[in-house]
Protein backbone atom coordinates (compact mmCIF):
# COMPACT_ATOMS: atom_id res chain seq x y z
CA UNK A 1 0.00 0.00 0.00
CA UNK A 2 2.82 2.37 0.63
CA UNK A 3 5.03 1.44 -2.49
CA UNK A 4 1.13 2.59 -4.29
CA UNK A 5 0.79 5.76 -2.43
CA UNK A 6 4.61 6.21 -3.30
CA UNK A 7 3.95 5.98 -6.74
CA UNK A 8 0.26 8.06 -6.94
CA UNK A 9 3.19 10.59 -5.43
CA UNK A 10 5.53 10.42 -8.00
CA UNK A 11 2.89 10.65 -10.65
CA UNK A 12 0.95 13.63 -8.88
CA UNK A 13 4.42 15.47 -8.75
CA UNK A 14 4.60 15.39 -12.70
CA UNK A 15 4.10 18.99 -14.15
CA UNK A 16 0.47 19.81 -14.19
CA UNK A 17 -0.89 20.98 -18.35
CA UNK A 18 -2.85 23.51 -16.98
CA UNK A 19 -6.57 24.07 -19.31
CA UNK A 20 -7.39 27.31 -20.32
CA UNK A 21 -10.73 28.59 -18.56
CA UNK A 22 -12.48 30.83 -20.61
CA UNK A 23 -13.21 34.32 -18.61
CA UNK A 24 -13.46 37.33 -19.39
CA UNK A 25 -14.02 40.25 -17.61
CA UNK A 26 -16.36 43.69 -18.01
CA UNK A 27 -15.95 46.95 -16.51
CA UNK A 28 -18.75 49.30 -16.32
CA UNK A 29 -18.09 52.79 -15.02
CA UNK A 30 -19.67 56.65 -15.44
CA UNK A 31 -18.72 57.19 -18.66
CA UNK A 32 -16.91 53.79 -20.18
CA UNK A 33 -17.31 50.20 -20.77
CA UNK A 34 -14.07 48.18 -20.69
CA UNK A 35 -14.09 44.41 -22.01
CA UNK A 36 -10.75 42.06 -21.40
CA UNK A 37 -10.20 39.19 -23.61
CA UNK A 38 -7.61 36.43 -23.50
CA UNK A 39 -5.83 36.54 -27.09
CA UNK A 40 -7.35 33.04 -28.21
CA UNK A 41 -10.58 34.52 -27.58
CA UNK A 42 -10.78 37.86 -28.79
CA UNK A 43 -9.22 35.82 -32.16
CA UNK A 44 -12.11 33.98 -32.33
CA UNK A 45 -14.30 37.25 -32.98
CA UNK A 46 -15.36 39.21 -35.83
CA UNK A 47 -14.09 42.74 -35.50
CA UNK A 48 -15.56 44.56 -31.96
CA UNK A 49 -17.48 42.16 -29.79
CA UNK A 50 -20.95 42.40 -29.89
CA UNK A 51 -22.14 44.88 -26.34
CA UNK A 52 -25.03 46.49 -25.54
CA UNK A 53 -26.33 48.62 -22.74
CA UNK A 54 -30.01 49.97 -22.61
CA UNK A 55 -30.28 53.51 -22.77
CA UNK A 56 -27.10 54.09 -23.83
CA UNK A 57 -24.88 54.88 -26.79
CA UNK A 58 -22.00 53.04 -27.06
CA UNK A 59 -18.51 53.96 -29.23
CA UNK A 60 -15.44 52.29 -30.00
CA UNK A 61 -12.79 54.25 -28.32
CA UNK A 62 -10.08 51.88 -27.98
CA UNK A 63 -8.98 48.34 -29.37
CA UNK A 64 -5.34 47.70 -27.89
CA UNK A 65 -3.37 44.44 -26.65
CA UNK A 66 -3.00 44.15 -22.86
CA UNK A 67 -1.74 41.48 -20.80
CA UNK A 68 -3.03 39.85 -17.82
CA UNK A 69 -0.79 37.97 -15.49
CA UNK A 70 1.05 37.48 -17.98
CA UNK A 71 -1.24 35.80 -20.95
CA UNK A 72 -1.68 37.95 -24.05
CA UNK A 73 -5.17 39.59 -24.48
CA UNK A 74 -7.19 42.02 -26.07
CA UNK A 75 -8.94 45.14 -24.24
CA UNK A 76 -11.91 46.74 -25.78
CA UNK A 77 -13.22 50.03 -24.69
CA UNK A 78 -16.23 52.09 -25.39
CA UNK A 79 -17.72 55.11 -24.78
CA UNK A 80 -20.94 56.01 -23.36
CA UNK A 81 -23.52 58.36 -23.77
CA UNK A 82 -26.68 57.48 -21.60
CA UNK A 83 -30.30 59.06 -21.18
CA UNK A 84 -31.50 59.18 -17.61
CA UNK A 85 -32.89 55.33 -16.24
CA UNK A 86 -32.91 51.51 -15.38
CA UNK A 87 -29.79 49.92 -17.61
CA UNK A 88 -29.47 46.53 -19.11
CA UNK A 89 -26.41 45.28 -20.20
CA UNK A 90 -25.77 42.59 -23.09
CA UNK A 91 -22.84 40.66 -23.83
CA UNK A 92 -23.84 39.35 -27.59
CA UNK A 93 -20.60 38.28 -28.01
CA UNK A 94 -20.59 35.19 -25.75
CA UNK A 95 -22.66 33.63 -28.68
CA UNK A 96 -19.15 33.80 -30.27
CA UNK A 97 -17.03 31.87 -27.53
CA UNK A 98 -17.34 29.01 -26.02
CA UNK A 99 -20.32 27.66 -24.47
CA UNK A 100 -18.69 27.63 -20.95
CA UNK A 101 -17.23 30.75 -21.28
CA UNK A 102 -17.96 33.23 -18.31
CA UNK A 103 -18.29 37.15 -18.26
CA UNK A 104 -17.52 38.75 -15.25
CA UNK A 105 -19.07 42.01 -14.36
CA UNK A 106 -18.26 44.69 -12.66
CA UNK A 107 -19.68 48.60 -12.02
CA UNK A 108 -18.58 51.18 -10.41
CA UNK A 109 -20.78 53.10 -8.26
CA UNK A 110 -20.42 56.09 -5.89
CA UNK A 111 -16.45 55.36 -5.93
CA UNK A 112 -16.54 51.64 -5.25
CA UNK A 113 -16.55 48.59 -7.45
CA UNK A 114 -19.28 46.01 -6.79
CA UNK A 115 -19.13 42.75 -8.92
CA UNK A 116 -22.89 42.75 -10.73
CA UNK A 117 -22.61 39.21 -11.81
CA UNK A 118 -21.54 36.67 -13.88
CA UNK A 119 -22.34 36.28 -17.57
CA UNK A 120 -22.66 33.35 -19.06
CA UNK A 121 -24.53 32.07 -23.52
CA UNK A 122 -27.93 30.99 -21.76
CA UNK A 123 -27.85 34.58 -19.75
CA UNK A 124 -26.36 37.06 -21.20
CA UNK A 125 -27.88 40.09 -19.76
CA UNK A 126 -27.43 41.62 -15.83
CA UNK A 127 -30.07 44.39 -14.85
CA UNK A 128 -27.57 46.80 -13.27
CA UNK A 129 -27.68 48.29 -9.50
CA UNK A 130 -30.83 45.73 -8.59
CA UNK A 131 -28.02 43.17 -6.51
CA UNK A 132 -24.42 41.95 -6.04
CA UNK A 133 -23.59 38.43 -7.56
CA UNK A 134 -23.97 36.13 -5.16
CA UNK A 135 -21.02 33.51 -3.47
CA UNK A 136 -23.30 31.37 -5.41
CA UNK A 137 -22.56 32.29 -8.59
CA UNK A 138 -18.93 31.56 -8.39
CA UNK A 139 -19.50 28.39 -6.16
CA UNK A 140 -21.17 27.24 -9.41
CA UNK A 141 -18.27 28.09 -11.77
CA UNK A 142 -15.54 26.84 -8.89
CA UNK A 143 -17.62 23.65 -9.50
CA UNK A 144 -17.95 23.40 -12.97
CA UNK A 145 -14.37 24.15 -13.52
CA UNK A 146 -13.16 21.22 -11.56
CA UNK A 147 -15.45 18.72 -13.16
CA UNK A 148 -14.28 19.72 -16.58
CA UNK A 149 -10.73 19.07 -15.39
CA UNK A 150 -9.44 15.47 -15.51
CA UNK A 151 -6.28 17.11 -13.37
CA UNK A 152 -8.95 18.46 -10.55
CA UNK A 153 -10.54 15.15 -10.41
CA UNK A 154 -7.40 13.08 -9.79
CA UNK A 155 -6.24 15.66 -6.99
CA UNK A 156 -9.50 15.42 -5.40
CA UNK A 157 -8.59 11.46 -5.25
CA UNK A 158 -5.47 11.69 -4.36
CA UNK A 159 -6.71 13.65 -1.31
CA UNK A 160 -9.66 10.90 -0.61
CA UNK A 161 -6.98 8.19 -0.33
CA UNK A 162 -4.49 10.33 2.12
Amino acid sequence: MRFALLLLAALLALPAAAHKVGLSRITLDDDRVELGLNAAEAALLEGAPALSLSGCALELDEARDAEDAGEPGRVFVWDLDCAPGERVLTAGFLDELSPSHRAVLAVKREGTWHTEGVLTRASPSAELGVAEASAGAFLGIGVEHILIGADHLLFLFALVLL
